[in-house]
């Protein structure tokens, strides 16, 4: 683990979390389920692809009707099937899939700390979250605001998924006084950094980006303030640089 240099001490009023692979373990997710979801890999395949030309695209009226337009594009067939197909697997299924997963140790612990230390939380997060946090027991949070990117038209790291969660929390003007945890670092921590928010990279050995169909990390010409593998380990650093309670 590793944070920022500096010595100051950080006042911190509220901290954003990603969803998917910050607050589970991916691969542990995922591969009691290859027998059910393995022979809709291309299809996941696609979607990647699609995700990446939306971002480069940005704000989509109707970004589900656009990603299934570049799916069909890329798999020759029609968008109205395709928009189905995606409707049934990823939103109705694999999405939903989450009722025997388990989050990661420690990540309740430091959810009650920070509550506990009066300070906010928040979701930010590319894919409709709210089964996931339900099945994991996320939900019994006050969640000030879960800012679901794809409602808002596009995904992360646009500036204005971020901004939008500072907005909820009343701190635009104080980008510095909110951290967000994620486990991307082109999405998570670049957007974050980008509004002048502090960010956290929860740095895995795997790395799901490194997958044939994924977007490879670029150079890391940002710097996280805080880079950590165990979510105790990182309660430690707020105790430390916050002066908050255990």
């Amino acid at each position: 683990m590793r944070t920022a240099t500096g010595e100051d001490e950080w006042e911190i009023e509220a901290i954003t979390f990603d969803v998917d692979a910050t607050l589970y373990n991916y691969p542990m997710m995922m591969f009691p389920r290859l027998h059910r979801w393995g022979r809709h890999v291309r299809l996941l395949k696609q979607l990647t692809k699609a995700r990446q030309r939306i971002r480069r695209e940005g704000r989509q009226e109707d970004l589900r009707r656009r990603q299934a337009e570049i799916v069909a594009e890329l798999s020759g067939k029609g968008v109205e099937e395709t928009y189905a197909k995606i409707e049934r697997v990823l939103y109705n299924g694999w999405n939903v899939d989450f009722r025997t997963v388990r989050p990661y140790k420690g990540t309740h612990e430091f959810i009650r700390q920070v509550l506990a230390n009066d300070v906010r939380i928040a979701i930010i997060t590319d894919y409709p979250p709210q089964k996931k946090l339900e099945y994991m027991g996320f939900m019994a949070y006050p969640w000030v605001t879960i800012e679901e990117c794809e409602r808002l038209g596009m995904l992360k790291p646009a500036p204005e998924v971020f901004m939008a969660a500072l907005d909820a929390l009343g701190l635009r003007e104080h980008p510095e006084r909110v951290i967000h945890i994620g486990d991307h670092y082109n999405y998570d921590v670049k957007g974050a950094k980008a509004v002048g928010m502090r960010a956290a990279w929860l740095r895995r050995k795997w790395r799901f980006t490194a997958m044939p169909w994924g977007e490879e990390d670029k150079a890391h010409d940002v710097v996280p303030d805080i880079v950590f593998k165990d979510w105790r380990d990182l309660s430690r650093v707020f105790v430390d640089r916050c002066g908050w309670s255990r």
